[in-house]
């Protein structure tokens, strides 16, 4: 595991307070100064990345734990709407994807990752605005580790899209 620090600001450099930040499992409010501090497994967390409160948007939202620095800078920029009177609302587009009884080996059941991975890239395509992607119920065929691993190289956000994050939880 690695110490991530950073700060959270909008694009005129402010700190953002109680801003969340996570690494897809555990979650830190900023600090008054928009600091946080965030440990994070690059072989489990692929991105450290903060909500996005209505109003704010932008690109620099995330951070790959892969990189060498461990000093994280997150930008929140306003959304041109929001300078109105009354801000701006967004909507967060979210795919949910269920019961994929993902398998491993040759006996090991129904749908291959390099399946789940080409249904995840397919959804990509079909909405390059998605922001998340949730996975939920039977998500594999057995509870093994193996299963698991797979599962969650394959919800990765690496392979399909470097700024939706992938989460999944289900009975497997």
């Amino acid at each position: 595991m690695k110490l991530f620090q950073g700060a959270v600001t909008d694009d005129a450099g402010k700190p953002m307070r109680a801003i969340a930040v996570s690494n897809g499992e555990r979650i830190a409010l900023t600090d008054q100064k928009g600091g946080f501090e965030l440990r994070a497994d690059p072989a489990c967390h692929p991105f450290i990345f903060a909500t996005r409160p209505d109003g704010y948007d932008g690109s620099q939202w995330y951070h790959s734990t892969a990189a060498e620095d461990e000093i994280v800078p997150l930008i929140l920029e306003r959304a041109p709407e929001s300078s109105k009177q009354g801000g701006a609302r967004r909507t967060l587009r979210v795919a949910h994807i269920t019961d994929l009884h993902l398998a491993i080996g040759p006996n090991g059941g129904s749908v291959p990752p390099r399946t789940v991975a080409r249904d995840l890239a397919a959804i990509h395509a079909i909405a390059p605005e998605l922001e998340l992607a949730i996975g939920t119920g039977d998500l594999t065929t057995s509870p093994s580790f193996p299963s698991s691993a797979a599962m969650t190289a394959t919800m990765s956000v690496r392979s399909a899209r470097p700024n939706c994050p992938g989460f999944a939880t289900g009975n497997r």
